[in-house]
């Protein structure tokens, strides 16, 4: 935007449009579109210069003025800096221009209010108010600083808040350590828990919330690897201590969520068509040492089922054994 390459000899009389903005020559054989002035000379000349070309001046009646060199300034401080929103401390850009020679500010093409900045006394270094930076959209920015004979050009991105960037950050770490965990295993329960913990950890809105989310997905990525648990061992037999009859149901594997239950069913109820089941623990958790129950029965025979749900609730694996008290 600022800098035009309009193409007009020192010694052209050139024409300024006002409404249409363009710079033509007086025999309308070139038109060159500006969008905004590259030097505004503002109180250093109020009246006078209305803008400049690369090359030349125009007054405020669009006439040629003078040939100019406008010189390209370097960017000493904050060049291509990145600001994030909320931050406490401004930015501080600077030029190696003359203080002296100091005219305007322009972010995005625009002239900023001087209540925006701070401009040095000894040096061209502007300072942005944080109030004014925050006010800026989240993306790249165009600042120049212009001085009476040319004028300096950096970028400035603006990114999200501290609290914000941790936030990201964290997810991000998360969603690695969950690829880390998954590997190279292609299993579809593996699989389906590495997605729900990246679900999980996206939705997340604080950091704490994100390391939770990350630390059970990981202890749902490992419980996956567990194979469905089978009923590995049982027990029939009388309780030692003569309170009735111990049964117990040994798994193969324990996995989060699973549960199992015990149920007993009386022979002779079941051979007088009577209801038979007269016994269950009902779907309860499994410990590492398993399941026990004592059961106080009287004499006669049985059958003990056992069996393993999944999460869901979904019959996993069951066995049924006859056993007899007499």
């Amino acid at each position: 935007m600022f800098n035009k390459n309009i193409n007009l000899t020192a010694d052209s009389i050139a024409l300024y449009n006002k409404t249409n903005k363009h710079i033509v020559n007086t025999d309308c054989t070139a038109t060159i579109s500006i969008d905004k002035p590259l030097i505004r000379a503002g109180e250093k000349a109020p009246g006078k210069i209305l803008f400049s070309t690369p090359e030349k001046l125009f007054d405020e009646s669009y006439n040629y003025i003078s040939y100019v060199k406008n010189v390209t300034y370097e960017v000493t401080k904050g060049a291509d800096s990145e600001w994030y929103k909320c931050t406490e401390e401004g930015l501080l850009v600077g030029t190696n221009a003359d203080v002296s020679k100091f005219d305007n500010v322009y972010v995005d093409g625009e002239i900023i209010d001087s209540a925006n900045y701070t401009l040095a006394t000894d040096s061209t270094e502007v300072e942005f108010a944080p109030e004014y930076l925050d006010l800026l959209e989240l993306g790249e920015h165009e600042i120049v600083i212009a001085a009476t004979d040319g004028y300096a050009t950096t970028s400035l991105t603006v990114k999200p808040d501290a609290l914000e960037r941790a936030l990201e950050r964290a997810k991000k770490n998360a969603k690695a350590e969950i690829d880390t965990a998954v590997g190279t295993d292609t299993s579809e329960e593996v699989a389906k828990a590495a997605e729900e913990a990246k679900k999980n950890i996206e939705a997340a809105e604080s950091v704490e919330e994100v390391e939770a989310a990350k630390e059970e997905g990981l202890d749902n990525i490992a419980e996956a690897r567990i194979p469905e648990p089978t009923i590995k061992g049982i027990c029939q037999m009388p309780d030692p201590e003569g309170r009735g009859i111990l049964l117990g149901l040994e798994a193969s594997s324990i996995k989060k969520g699973y549960s199992v239950e015990i149920l007993v069913l009386d022979c002779t109820l079941l051979a007088e068509n009577k209801p038979a089941w007269i016994y269950t623990t009902e779907k309860c958790g499994i410990g590492e040492d398993g399941l026990w129950t004592i059961v106080d029965l009287q004499y006669g025979y049985y059958w003990t089922l056992f069996r393993i749900y999944d999460k869901e609730g979904e019959l996993v694996d069951e066995a049924c054994y006859g056993f007899e008290n007499i």
